[in-house]
């Protein structure tokens, strides 16, 4: 009698190669940086998996505001699953006393025109006195739905400052000195870690 051979089926959401991998949540993490580009003269913030050198190094706005990155599309599908862990750096201005900073921050799956949040999270609150510069860098943590991408769609993330005064946010992923963060103490990348469902 011949004996049965059985084959592994492998997922169509396989990634060829992941930053690190969690084999008890069955999930590879894979690192992605924020950086600003200047194409078809707009500027535009991306996410990639390079560490290449931003257009600007950081980027100064008006509390309230928000700073939106988004992946390319997906050439491949994959099934987000876990907890991202999201860092950044910041410096914050406040004109007036008692003008404070914190974030929410979104992750985001957009598939062509429909957006939907597959986790959100809320900062700490920080503030400083008047005329103050006020540098921190932030690790914050967001647990997933999990969600499925086609090929085609993209992550986005979603960080909405609120508060009073200016913010300078760092986002080059090749770690330089910008006008107001200096790397060596608040660094100025910023990392995405998004775990994907692997077949263990």
């Amino acid at each position: 009698m011949a004996i049965e051979q059985k084959f592994r089926k492998f997922g169509e959401s396989a990634i060829a190669s992941y930053n690190f991998t969690d084999i008890a949540e069955g999930t590879g993490v894979v690192l992605f940086y924020g950086f600003g580009d200047a194409a078809s003269g707009a500027y535009n913030y991306s996410l990639t998996g390079q560490q290449i050198y931003s257009f600007e190094i950081e980027s100064t706005k008006t509390i309230p505001t928000t700073f939106t990155f988004n992946t390319s599309v997906f050439n491949y599908p994959r099934i987000a699953k876990g907890t991202a862990i999201v860092r950044f750096s910041t410096d914050s201005y406040n004109a007036s006393a008692g003008s404070s900073l914190y974030f929410n921050i979104k992750l985001q799956k957009v598939s062509g025109v429909v957006v939907t949040d597959i986790g959100n999270t809320d900062t700490s609150s920080t503030s400083a006195a008047s005329g103050v510069h006020n540098m921190g860098s932030w690790t914050v943590t967001i647990d997933l739905t999990q969600t499925n991408f086609k090929i085609g769609d993209n992550l986005r993330l979603l960080m909405t400052a609120g508060g009073g005064g200016d913010v300078t946010l760092g986002h080059d992923p090749a770690n330089r000195d910008g006008a107001h963060l200096v790397a060596a103490t608040h660094p100025t990348k910023l990392e995405i870690y998004m775990p994907f469902k692997i077949d263990i």
